[in-house]
């Protein structure tokens, strides 16, 4: 069976080793761009971007004019990472990173291939390009790693009413965060006491160092608290002061099955968050 060929600037490439050369290497570019943003790593739809990203270079071989504009690339590139994340915020962060890395790898093996060695040029090998990617991951991996684990983590708002009284958090939330009443099985939002003190006639007990005295004086003020249970890495085994609100409501839509705990240092060191909120249970 003929493989099909093309001449291109003298040279012979066959089109079945262009497709699959191409749609490797942006195979690795989406499988770092989703590593390097802390993104669900669907493997098939990533070889389905990859393999989109090896029949365009294709393309852009054949017709030129049209597939190598740089407007069609950028569309292109988007595709990809399109077929491989999906959209939104996250994507759009993929594709930055997409972008990113194939200018790192087209710049790596360029400086490579121009090194000399017995005064002619080193040809672009495989070799070569995997050189070129490991450098350009590591690169980029040390500029966006860090930002993607933060985007990766998910501030929603949070609304507390108590007596009539609402306050507004910001609550970070937490899979972690494993805290349980045993009593009524509900489970529990940890959160600031000086966010919380506006629910309360006198919020002065939601800093007592006792969890216990801080019950007993949040109830003389008709508030239905107890004590929860906990542990931690630092402190081991302890006991929060807890109640029971009128109302949680998460991004506007009420939870019926969280209790509120009250921390009485700082949760976040930036101050980005002020409560930690568990994930909601399934249905």
């Amino acid at each position: 069976m003929r493989r099909s060929v093309y001449a291109c600037a003298m040279n012979t490439v066959y089109a079945e080793a262009l497709l699959a050369l191409n749609a490797a290497l942006d195979y690795l570019l989406l499988l770092a761009a989703g590593r390097i943003c802390a993104l669900p790593l669907d493997r098939r739809r990533i070889a389905l971007g990859a393999l989109w990203g090896g029949a365009y270079s294709l393309l852009a071989q054949l017709w030129p004019g049209f597939f190598g504009l740089a407007t069609v690339r950028l569309l292109a590139g988007a595709v990809s990472v399109g077929l491989a994340y999906g959209t939104g915020r996250r994507a759009l962060r993929a594709l930055v990173v997409f972008y990113a890395a194939s200018a790192a790898l087209a710049g790596g093996v360029y400086a490579l291939s121009s090194l000399r060695e017995r005064g002619g040029p080193i040809p672009v090998r495989l070799r070569t390009l995997l050189l070129a990617f490991a450098l350009g991951w590591f690169a980029l991996d040390r500029v966006f790693r860090h930002r993607g684990r933060r985007a990766e983590r998910r501030i929603v708002s949070l609304a507390i009413s108590l007596k009539g009284r609402t306050v507004r958090l910001r609550a970070l939330e937490d899979s972690g965060n494993e805290l349980v009443d045993p009593v009524s099985g509900r489970r529990a939002v940890v959160a600031e006491a000086a966010p919380l003190s506006p629910l309360f006639d006198d919020p002065a007990p939601l800093l007592l160092p006792d969890p216990a005295e801080a019950m007993e004086a949040l109830r003389s003020q008709g508030a239905v608290c107890r004590l929860l249970p906990c542990r931690s890495v630092t402190d081991g085994a302890g006991l929060l002061l807890c109640f029971t609100p009128e109302r949680v409501e998460v991004e506007e839509k009420e939870r019926r099955d969280l209790l509120i705990a009250v921390s009485s240092h700082s949760l976040c060191a930036d101050g980005e968050y002020q409560a930690v909120l568990p994930l909601e249970s399934p249905p």
